[in-house]
């Protein structure tokens, strides 16, 4: 068995300092006209969590997301409140069913790059009540413990005063230990056909176009991570990830 409903929820660390645990959600619009990178990070022997956002749409800023130094939530939940941010990841059905909600104040940037440079942009109210259904098989992910999981989006996405109604799909993945380079899958994505891929190959994300760029912090190895949502002429649409570089 890949994962078993227990692992849903937080880990027991192990005596490894830099252990961190994370949940990490992608979204896509079906039509591909926007696209979410969502991940709750936590770093129980630290009491800290962190957490990142990042939205794209094709001609739009980036909407930026990123809480480095929040407390970590008292386990088994995994409801954050900080300065500017109130979000709960929800289990609701093990393997099967999980939401994320959040209310939140966000930066729209013009560059993506000012993430790593102060992030001044325009504050933009973001929040969203939004629903992942497994849709195939719970599969390995890239680090030793973790699982990775497709799944149908739906919901409500929030930016100031726009109510845009979710209907699309996603991969989500749950990971826990120390923390490695390519603890994230470089490719995971949807054919037209409806099929699911995932891979670390780079052989098909050369030949996909890139949409927008979500950049973040990658806390857990002090570096960057670099995250494109992307499309190939064939219809494919995925999240790319590669870290890259310390900060």
């Amino acid at each position: 068995m890949i994962a078993a409903a227990r692992d849903e929820g937080p880990h027991q660390p192990t005596d490894d300092p830099n252990w961190v645990e994370s949940w990490l959600f992608d979204m896509v619009q079906a039509d591909g006209s926007l696209a979410m990178s969502i991940e709750f990070m936590v770093w129980p022997q630290h009491h800290r969590m962190a957490f990142l956002v990042s939205l794209v749409q094709q001609g739009h800023p980036l909407i930026s997301l990123v809480e480095l130094d929040a407390t970590a939530p008292k386990p088994p939940g995994l409801e954050v409140r900080a300065s500017g941010l109130w979000t709960d990841i929800g289990v609701q059905t093990p393997l099967d069913h999980m939401t994320v909600d959040i209310e939140a104040f966000s930066v729209a940037l013009d560059d993506p790059e000012d993430v790593f440079a102060g992030a001044y942009g325009i504050r933009t109210a973001l929040g969203c009540e939004l629903e992942w259904e497994t849709d195939g098989a719970v599969i390995a992910g890239s680090a030793t413990h973790s699982f990775e999981v497709p799944c149908i989006v739906h919901g409500e996405l929030l930016l100031d005063e726009q109510t845009i109604e979710v209907d699309g799909w996603g991969w989500r993945s749950h990971r826990w230990g120390s923390p490695t380079t390519v603890d994230r899958t470089t490719l995971r994505g949807r054919s037209i056909d409806g099929s699911w891929f995932h891979d670390d190959h780079e052989d098909r994300a050369a030949t996909m176009r890139v949409v927008g760029a979500g950049p973040v912090p990658a806390p857990e190895l002090d570096a960057r991570l670099d995250q494109f949502f992307a499309a190939g002429d064939n219809g494919d649409m995925a999240w790319i990830r590669r870290i890259r570089g310390l900060l």
